[in-house]
């Protein structure tokens, strides 16, 4: 068994990964441990040493083999080349090649260790801020039995940060009395992270030139019912209009706060424009404010933009109707639906209304 303490970031399942052995194990052989999911910062475990008695397995991956003293080493790699972030997997196998049994001495718990080497120098080391018990050891291996211990190297430095793209060596050392400074190496390559390839902007579609509100003249407009396509509060149908049969005057209670509106598909990136027509239906006292706006919403619904310009009773005629013209701004890059809104706002004793007709909202650019 060897210990080890616990680093930022660690969990079980990680510890586990990294000993080549299961949650459950540890957890078996750490009893102090009653929650699973909590483990601390600086607290120290038993875990595995890592090693476990096998058959000597077929050559897989990447690998490189040497002989030393009558062990036959194998060190493998998943594959040669990673993308930085990308996770390593490291196998060390030693197998007795001989007719004799092979008696392995150690100082510590430790029975191997891997190292990680760029232009020579060592970069990375699975020991490193591990801490093993200071119990002498012995591994017997009979003749053509093998060892195998496998880590994974998540790229990260000595110093816990993310190595650059490059070659490196990797090495798996035997830390047995006699064999500790004879390391069998192999290379493996990192590459920068995989650039995403950017998703071609489609060509912008034409913008259509006509009117998107339906209804505008407001002549579908059932006796006792709303408008087909519109949604009103305080607007009665009246038949002083300024073209066709019908139009919409807002304030039927010219005391009271009226509204009118729309919404329809709309798309981002667009520069549209309101016009309708107006006029006053004048009573003793005309004090009211009329806001023409649109609003811009997303596909969640979401308000992502307004353009709201607001009309005093001063502008607005009382003998014939007069066209408004509102242009936006470009519509915010989410853009996915428009309302066409109209807002009658009394003040005191005010007893005037307003007539609204031929509404269109159209794309420009």
């Amino acid at each position: 068994m060897a210990q080890y303490t616990v680093r930022t970031g660690d969990t079980l399942y990680i510890i586990a990964r990294r000993y080549n052995t299961t949650v459950e194990r540890i957890l078996e052989l750490n009893p102090s441990i009653t929650n699973p999911n909590i483990i601390s910062v600086g607290q120290v475990i038993v875990v595995p040493d890592g090693g476990v008695t096998t058959p000597a397995p077929s050559p897989t991956g990447r690998q490189n083999t040497r002989v030393v003293n009558g062990l036959l080493y194998r060190l493998s790699t998943d594959r040669l080349n990673y993308r930085q972030g990308e996770d390593i997997t490291l196998t060390f196998v030693k197998c007795n090649i001989t007719n004799r049994t092979i008696t392995l001495n150690y100082d510590t718990s430790q029975r191997y260790d891997f190292a990680a080497y760029r232009d020579g120098r060592e970069v990375w080391r699975w020991s490193r801020d591990r801490v093993f018990s200071q119990v002498r050891g012995r591994v017997t291996l009979g003749p053509g039995e093998c060892r195998t211990y496998r880590v994974v190297w998540n790229q990260l430095n000595n110093q816990g940060r993310q190595v650059a793209a490059d070659d490196f060596e990797i090495r798996a050392f035997n830390v047995a009395r006699g064999f500790a400074d004879q390391a069998i190496e192999q290379s493996i390559r990192i590459l920068p992270r995989a650039v995403p390839t950017p998703t071609p902007t489609p060509a912008p579609q034409p913008c259509p030139s006509t009117n998107i509100l339906v209804n505008n003249s407001f002549e579908d407009w059932p006796p006792n019912e709303s408008p087909t396509g519109w949604q009103i509060n305080n607007v009665a149908r009246t038949n002083l209009q300024y073209l066709g049969r019908f139009a919409a005057e807002m304030g039927r209670r010219p005391g009271s706060q009226a509204t009118l509106s729309q919404t329809v598909s709309a798309s981002a990136r667009r520069i549209y424009q309101l016009e309708f027509y107006a006029r006053e239906n004048a009573g003793t006292v005309s004090r009211y404010q009329l806001r023409a706006e649109v609003f811009f919403y997303n596909r969640a619904g979401q308000l992502v933009g307004r353009a709201d310009p607001i009309i005093s009773e001063a502008a607005i005629p009382n003998n014939s109707y007069q066209l408004y013209r509102l242009t936006t701004g470009i519509t915010p890059g989410t853009t996915a639906r428009a309302e066409v809104r109209f807002t009658f706002i009394p003040a005191q004793n005010n007893d005037s209304r307003v007539k609204i007709d031929s509404v269109s909202f159209f794309c420009i650019r």
